[in-house]
Formats: structure tokens, C-alpha cells, sequence
């Protein structure tokens, strides 16, 4: 299975553009500020990640996972 992190996904754009990955048949993670930011996904369809751009250390880990990067 091919695996997308959307960066911003809890944004009114990057939701938008996970869900569509997530209904296509990807794998999908969503970086998000914190996790009340990413309490809005529903836990079958897109992974929470926790991090901040301005620190690409707190998301690195996952980098190493996906096929696909989208910064929405």
C-alpha cells in the first residue's frame, strides 16, 4: 500500500486533500501542531502526527515510511 503524509492536514485544504488519498486506497498520516488539532479525524482513515515544519526532527521518523509528501 502506498503511504502519503499531508502536511497541514487538519486544515480546511489538507483535510480535503487526505480524505481524497484516504478514499483513493492510500495509506494516509497527518501532520498536525498538536492533537487537539488533529481531533477531527476519524482514526480508520488518517494516522495523527504530531510535529511543527519549523522542526522537521518531530516528524522525521515518518518521513522514512511514506511514498508521498504533501504540503497542503
Amino acid at each position: 500500500m502506498t503511504k502519503v503524509l499531508v502536511i497541514g492536514a487538519n486544515g480546511f485544504i489538507g483535510n480535503a486533500v487526505a480524505q481524497a488519498f484516504s478514499r483513493a486506497g492510500y495509506l494516509v498520516y497527518g501532520l498536525v501542531r498538536s492533537e487537539e488539532k488533529g481531533g477531527g479525524f476519524a482514526a480508520d482513515e488518517i494516522i495523527r502526527v504530531v510535529g511543527s515544519t519549523t522542526n522537521p526532527e518531530s516528524y522525521a521518523d515518518i518521513l522514512d515510511k511514506v511514498d508521498i509528501l504533501v504540503d497542503a
